[in-house]
């Protein structure tokens, strides 16, 4: 059975809005970005089956022009292109002489979210903030 989940996916910008003096943070669509802004990218799925999916994986590409800002200690990322995923914190990479290091935020590649249930026509949003470089 080919699984058919419907996925959408879209930037917004974190911006700063003053009304009557007082200043709150909203998220808007992302028409315009310039470095330092907070992005949330999100994806939202819907199950089109007629069974319910277990284990359903959803992995998307970090752009070159973002880094991820925050992430779920328990977030599946990779920082090899998407090769190999585990935590953050149990990843290295080559440091300045070629020892390994620890990685970072800022060596994320890939981003990677196993749903544990989807039921029948259920829909979902998954998501992950960023900074533009």
């Amino acid at each position: 059975m080919a699984e058919e989940v419907a996925i959408s996916s879209g930037i917004l910008v974190e911006r700063q809005i003053t009304e009557n003096g007082n200043s709150r943070a909203e998220w808007l669509a992302a028409e315009t970005v310039v470095p330092g802004d907070t992005l949330k990218l999100v994806f939202d799925y819907q199950n089109q089956n007629n069974v319910a999916l277990t284990n359903f994986v959803i992995t998307c590409m970090v752009p070159p022009s973002v880094k991820a800002k925050a992430i779920d200690p328990d977030q599946l990322v990779s920082v090899d292109g998407g090769k190999t995923f585990d935590r953050l914190d149990r990843l290295t990479v080559a440091g300045p002489e070629g020892q390994p290091r620890a990685a970072t935020l800022e060596d994320i590649t890939n981003l990677r979210w196993i749903i544990p249930q989807i039921d029948i026509g259920a829909k979902g949003s998954i998501h992950y903030l960023g900074t533009v470089n």
